[in-house]
């Protein structure tokens, strides 16, 4: 997977270079490489945009309407995730735009709500597969740049093969709890702010009885599974 380390860099204080970085993680057992920016995302369609609201599609439970601020003025999107909220910057596909892959992206009538392109996923940028739907940039302030081609504010990019026996490294936060230990820094707070999933409903509990020992303990019940 390709992982930006702006991204990173928001669970940690202070991010070596990426070429060190590859060799630290590379000596600790992950296959590491300093990757190439993705070509097709140096499209000037492809900009860096702020969410300013989020509603729900007036005629569809499962979608949401979104109003970004690309610069020049807002757009209305509709977008079939939820993990996004006002203030963060998000990745708009405008019409015009093609996405690693050959999608082209066009306006379209979504249900009856005219929706100005895309809000793109982290997958559809062609870095890895994330099902929490919405590529977050940052979650932004107010003095972010917006508008700008998406490719340069990814900034330097790690090419990341992650070996069978190391699923804890299948996430940034994973990520970024490998690189303070091989580098010997410090977790930054917005680390320990992330909230644990809901649990859905689930016929197991855990807890946690020594948290400094444990911050995080997560499982998942599967149900009706037939080999």
């Amino acid at each position: 997977m390709k992982v930006p380390l702006a991204w990173i860099s928001e669970y940690l204080a202070a991010v070596p270079a990426a070429d060190h970085l590859a060799e630290r993680l590379t000596m600790s057992g992950l296959e590491v490489e300093v990757a190439p920016p993705i070509a097709e995302l140096d499209d000037e369609h492809l900009v860096v945009a702020r969410v300013t609201g989020v509603s729900a599609h007036p005629s569809a439970d499962r979608l949401s309407l979104c109003r970004v601020d690309g610069g020049e003025r807002e757009f209305e999107v509709v977008c079939g995730a939820n993990n996004m909220a006002a203030g963060d910057l998000v990745v708009l596909a405008r019409p015009g735009a093609t996405l690693p892959g050959g999608n082209k992206i066009a306006e379209s009538t979504i249900r009856g709500v005219l929706s100005a392109g895309m809000l793109c996923s982290a997958s559809e940028l062609g870095l890895y597969e994330d099902p929490a739907g919405i590529f977050i940039l940052d979650h932004g302030r107010p003095g972010d740049p917006v508008s700008t081609v998406v490719a340069p504010a990814l900034g330097e990019l790690l090419e990341v093969a992650v070996t069978p026996n190391r699923g804890d490294c299948l996430s940034i936060r994973g990520l970024a709890r490998e690189i303070g230990a091989v580098c010997g820094l410090e977790l930054s707070a917005a680390y320990d702010a992330v909230s644990p999933p809901a649990t859905g409903g689930c016929g197991i509990s855990v807890a946690i009885e020594n948290p400094e020992a444990c911050a995080v303990y997560r499982g998942l019940e599967l149900r009706g599974v037939k080999v």
